[in-house]
């Protein structure tokens, strides 16, 4: 509720408002009661509108399959041995630009949730629980 809303109802009175209500007609009571209830449900609760849903689907979603992940760890762990073959060495690096480009496409999907939740990026991320792996560049001071 806007702060001047809020003027308004405590300047009326609220049995004024309700007393001004009485006159409506039932349709129009029932009809403002269903979107005082949803009002309230939706203060009460923390329903993920549409977009926020669609967004997070995108963040959580995994740039591989279960098959490609055995695979990615295989490969790796070949490369990690200093025994992988070049073909091998090719099929780990598409995996990895699969892998990247899918964090592009998360963190597009994360800017957007910071941008629609009105918070930085920085401050979605810690809210989520998302560690950000970026390296802080910003110089630290002893104060």
């Amino acid at each position: 509720m806007s702060k001047s809303s809020s003027k308004y109802i405590k300047k009326a009175g609220l049995k004024d408002i309700l007393r001004g209500m009485s006159d409506l007609e039932t349709p129009v009571l029932e009809s403002f009661y269903k979107e005082i209830s949803d009002l309230i449900a939706r203060r009460k609760t923390k329903v993920l509108s549409k977009k926020e849903s669609e967004l997070f689907l995108i963040i959580n979603k995994s740039p591989f399959n279960i098959e490609q992940r055995n695979r990615y760890a295989f490969l790796y762990g070949r490369l990690q041995e200093e025994i992988i073959l070049q073909e091998e060495k090719e099929e780990l690096s598409l995996l990895i630009k699969l892998q990247e480009r899918q964090g592009i496409v998360r963190l597009k999907a994360l800017i957007e949730l910071a941008g629609l939740r009105q918070v930085s990026l920085d401050k979605l991320m810690k809210d989520l629980g998302i560690p950000n792996i970026t390296p802080d560049v910003a110089p630290q001071t002893n104060a």
